[in-house]
């Protein structure tokens, strides 16, 4: 099986450096991102790449972000959207990455929350000290999880160990029950959704994760995909 993906991989790319070098503009591209994610893809750069190259045939794979890297390492994936850690942007991973943006972590409760009220000032992304939430109750995703691996890490950083009574893989799940409940929850800015009944604090000090759109080292980018990468750093600038 193994081998038969690799034969496929070279298959396809093969075919695309054929289309690449005939100018045909028709091709394929596979992007791994994960699905909190992939509206993004629909909604803000796959029109503008379309625009651009009508023939290609565009494969978005809904998977977390370890299957993302994994998957680009294997070499059976052209593209992929990851969150990375500065442990991982240092490591000698075989996959280059470009950063499209830094995500501050937010403390996000509902509006109706004791704390909230307590410490929220009129304004959406107050600092604050997380040690002052210590004794509340979190909503997470579940262990495993690329973000809950850095909450986890931030958690551990101000010696604090959250009480967390709701676990869920999806981040829009998550911040449903916070909305509508007394429960914490630390996400990403790129998740922040457009709701009146949510209070968001930055964290101080300030953590982030970098988003970044990633390839195989090895792996030589067409004109298209080149494009697309292009694209994603005009959406995010």
């Amino acid at each position: 099986m193994e081998n038969a993906k690799k034969i496929l991989s070279i298959r396809d790319e093969t075919y695309n450096r054929i289309y690449d070098i005939a100018a045909y503009r028709k091709g394929s591209i596979s992007i791994g991102v994960s699905p909190g994610r992939s509206p993004m893809i629909v909604s803000k750069i796959y029109p503008q790449f379309q625009r651009e190259f009508p023939g290609f045939n565009i494969q978005v794979f809904d998977i977390s972000n370890a299957q993302t890297k994994e998957m680009l390492i294997q070499g059976t994936l052209d593209l992929g959207f990851l969150l990375l850690s500065d442990k991982e942007i240092s490591a000698r991973l075989p996959i280059s990455h470009l950063a499209i943006t830094q995500e501050d972590m937010y403390l996000v409760t509902s509006k109706n929350h004791p704390m909230a009220a307590r410490y929220h000032n009129g304004s959406q992304g107050r600092m604050i000290d997380l040690r002052l939430f210590q004794n509340e109750t979190f909503a997470l995703p579940t262990k495993g999880a690329k973000i809950r691996l850095f909450v986890d890490e931030i958690f551990a950083s101000y010696g604090i160990s959250p009480n967390v009574c709701y676990q869920v893989y999806n981040i829009q799940s998550i911040i449903t029950v916070v909305s509508e409940s007394r429960l914490c929850t630390i996400i990403p800015a790129g998740f922040l959704p457009d709701n009146e009944n949510l209070i968001y604090f930055r964290l101080k000090p300030n953590r982030f994760m970098e988003f970044s759109i990633c390839w195989n080292s090895n792996h030589r980018m067409t004109t298209a995909e080149k494009f697309f990468v292009e694209l994603c750093q005009k959406v995010y600038l």
